[in-house]
């Protein structure tokens, strides 16, 4: 028995659906219909109103509904305030875990058309990319359609319909191929989880993160005058601008000045590199830091990491499983939590309620010890201070030392494992710790010494993924062995990554299961919103939630942080980068000034 036929034999409704919709920045969609077909019968349905889902002749919450990119869907029935399917496959994720490599791909290499076209769906089934822009332009431009209209809509979503389920088989099969016939249902519950994963992804989205929108008017209104004088001022010690604009001859000298010229990246040229990756590397220099913020600051304009919908409350695509490791990836232009961080401080939960946003501590620490079974580095993160315990491993402090009694030899044990699992050079590494290239040298040795077995692992993932021609977390997300060059920096470091992701998506799920209202994930971390009568019990059993998370997919339950706010939130991160007090206050009284003609 295939997998496709197991699905079929053991799933009583099995059924490929679309959506269309249109959208403004910052809101939820406006759902124009729905179209259903039965794959087992071939029977189909169109749904132009909420009250027909309802009428459908199977239960909504019992039926294995199988889509192209779950968002769309859940978050057109989030929209008509229908209850979420227990069950979705989304094809779009199960065609990028076949084929994700760590290979960069064309663009539209994970569209519907390219997918069938690679997968061998026939031709007869598939509508050209020129009809599918005439409908994209007649749903998205109107608000009101003709029935004629109307009825090509539901033509037009029809065909994307069929298309999804011809695409069903083909991508169960080729999953059989890559991996494995045996365990179907073990597959299908992890192909499931993939499913609600993504339609978590559409709740996230639908409730949106509440803001502080009168500071966020101010900046948008006031902020291109004010940036001027704020750039002006806070340049005066990097003497990096001139009359509002970046200088490269002084940027050189600021370079000359920290004694950067030897590990500062050029361009093809020969000129210093000035681009923002380049001085994100370079963050440790309180310099370069700085200029990296002044730069990002003066061009912009309006705050563009938030649409705001009708509302208020900020929305935009976060694109969860699009990076190789399938940690949460979102524009940087849209998202809070991909602008600096001082913009997050116009978050603020709506009232009556706070905000409480809960990382794990050192959680790829965690995942590295526990991965590896390296009893070392198990003992250093349940120490409660896994940077002096590295320091005693490598025989850089005493057995008795504390961070009160051997500072200096914690800070650079520090530094050298954030290093290591930033997959820093030597050099870079001397570079940050302001020490030589012996001491750095050292360093690596001694961590390298205390956690054998940790790189020893590291060593047989790479040795795996050559035998096995692919690597796997326990969910099932995969990434494959790439044709040509091979990073193996990178797939060692893959493990460790994906499986703190995976982490991350089920606390997320669980805790919306328990009808937590999730406004944001990024990375190790989850922002919550919890009525304020019920904050005490309600952040305790969200970080159970998360502790759980990290036992299913670990075996070990990874303490949290929380940091909670009932206004603006105010980050200790952000202080004193621009001198004296906090960033975001500076340039709001900059702003304030302009506002009041001062």
């Amino acid at each position: 028995m295939t997998l496709y036929e197991y699905l079929l034999d053991n799933y009583r409704y099995v059924i490929s659906v679309d959506s269309e919709y249109r959208f403004t920045e910052g809101n939820p969609p406006s759902v124009v219909c729905f179209v259903y077909q039965d794959i087992k019968t071939g029977e189909s349905f169109n749904c132009t109103s909420a009250t027909d889902i309802l009428d459908l002749p199977w239960p909504h919450d019992e039926a294995v509904y199988i889509v192209f990119n779950a968002v769309a869907e859940a978050s057109c029935w989030l929209a008509w305030n229908i209850p979420l399917p227990g069950y979705v496959i989304d094809l779009w994720v199960e065609f990028k875990n076949l084929t994700q490599d760590g290979i960069k791909r064309e663009r539209g290499y994970y569209s519907l058309l390219n997918c069938c076209h690679r997968l061998g769906v026939e031709e007869q089934y598939i509508i050209s990319e020129e009809q599918k822009e005439h409908f994209r332009d007649l749903i998205i431009h109107q608000t009101e359609y003709s029935d004629r209209e109307m009825q090509q809509i539901l033509e037009y979503c029809k065909s994307d319909v069929v298309v999804t389920g011809k695409l069903l088989q083909p991508v169960l099969d080729h999953m059989e191929i890559r991996l494995s016939r045996a365990e179907h249902e073990t597959r299908i519950q992890q192909i499931l989880f993939r499913g609600r994963v993504k339609t978590a992804e559409a709740q996230v989205i639908h409730s949106g993160i509440c803001c502080d929108n009168e500071k966020l008017n101010l900046f948008n209104k006031y902020w291109p005058e004010a940036k001027e004088n704020f750039v002006k001022e806070q340049d005066k010690n990097l003497n990096c601008f001139e009359d509002g604009v970046f200088k490269y001859d002084k940027f050189v000298e600021l370079i000359h000045k920290n004694k950067l010229e030897k590990p500062w990246p050029k361009t093809p040229k020969g000129n210093f590199k000035s681009d923002e990756k380049t001085l994100k590397r370079f963050e440790y220099i309180a310099d370069m830091d700085k200029l990296r913020l002044l730069i990002k600051l003066n061009g912009s304009g309006k705050m563009l990491g938030y649409c705001v919908g009708d509302d208020g409350r900020s929305r935009t695509p976060l694109n969860w499983f699009s990076t190789v490791s399938g940690r949460t990836a979102a524009s940087s232009s849209k998202y809070p939590f991909g602008p600096s961080k001082w913009v997050r401080e116009l978050l603020k939960p709506k009232d009556g309620f706070t905000y409480a946003y809960i990382d794990y501590k050192q959680q790829e620490m965690y995942v590295q010890a526990y991965l590896s079974k390296d009893q070392n580095m198990i003992a250093a993160v349940n120490s409660g201070d896994i940077y002096i315990y590295t320091a005693i491993l490598a025989g850089a402090a005493p057995s008795d030392a504390t961070k009160d009694t051997h500072p200096k030899p914690r800070q650079l044990y520090k530094v050298g494992v954030l290093a290591n699992s930033y997959g820093m050079g030597r050099d870079s590494l001397a570079q940050q710790l302001n020490e030589s290239l012996a001491i750095a040298k050292s360093i690596q040795f001694g961590i390298k010494r205390a956690y054998a077995k940790y790189f020893q692992w590291q060593e047989n993932v790479k040795s795996k993924m050559i035998k096995q021609k692919r690597l796997q977390t326990i969910f099932g997300w995969t990434r494959h062995l790439p044709s040509g060059d091979v990073n193996f920096r990178s797939i060692g470091n893959w493990p460790i990554q994906a499986t703190g992701a995976e982490m991350t998506r089920l606390a997320m799920v669980k805790l919306l299961d328990a009808g937590f209202e999730v406004h944001a994930t990024i990375h190790d971390a989850v922002l919550v919103m919890i009525p304020n009568k019920n904050i005490g019990p309600g952040i305790k059993q969200a970080q159970e939630i998360l502790a759980d998370a990290a036992e299913d997919i670990l075996g070990v339950r990874i303490p949290t942080d929380v940091d909670q706010f009932e206004s603006n939130w105010k980050q200790g991160r952000n202080k004193d980068k621009t001198g004296d007090g906090d960033l975001f206050d500076n340039i709001f009284k900059e702003i304030e000034k302009v506002a009041s003609g001062k």
